[in-house]
């Protein structure tokens, strides 16, 4: 079954619990599925000012970049990058707000590569294990295992 999908001129990207797909569909109907990667991919947002798909994983933060046709792996270069990721939320300044399982909300900057703020229990959330993001009336709300948060 199909978590989630994005239209890439004449394919499909998807994701589900066996992995990333590319579905490529031509005039006659007909189509291909080809297996991108075998990573579990939990979350994905699109970024058209960067041109890339923003992934969560059970591995962490990945980018699907549109031009080269490539998933790329972040938790290599950044620690707090490789923790299991259960949303993604961008803002519109461009930041991934990132709820992770058991390690809080991350705030990442990818224009300059850094981590914005961690925020974990130490700060007030009720939980590390964060479920969902949602924006709603200029608050950000936080679904975690233990009750909601918002900031």
């Amino acid at each position: 079954m199909l978590q989630s999908q994005y239209l890439l001129s004449g394919s499909y990207l998807s994701r589900n619990a066996s992995g990333l797909f590319r579905q490529v569909c031509q005039p006659d109907g007909s189509g291909q599925v080809v297996r991108l990667a075998y990573k579990r991919i939990t979350s994905m947002t699109p970024d058209s000012i960067q041109n890339r798909i923003w992934m969560g994983g059970l591995l962490g933060l990945y980018y699907f970049d549109i031009q080269t046709d490539s998933l790329i792996y972040l938790g290599y270069h950044q620690p707090l990058l490789r923790h299991h990721i259960n949303d993604i939320n961008l803002t519109p300044s461009g930041e991934l707000l990132l709820a992770t399982k058991g390690n809080g909300l991350v705030v990442y900057n990818p224009q300059n590569d850094s981590i914005i703020h961690h925020i974990t229990k130490k700060n007030g959330l009720t939980s590390n294990t964060i479920t969902f993001i949602k924006k709603y009336k200029g608050f950000i709300w936080l679904g975690t295992n233990k009750g909601i948060n918002f900031f």
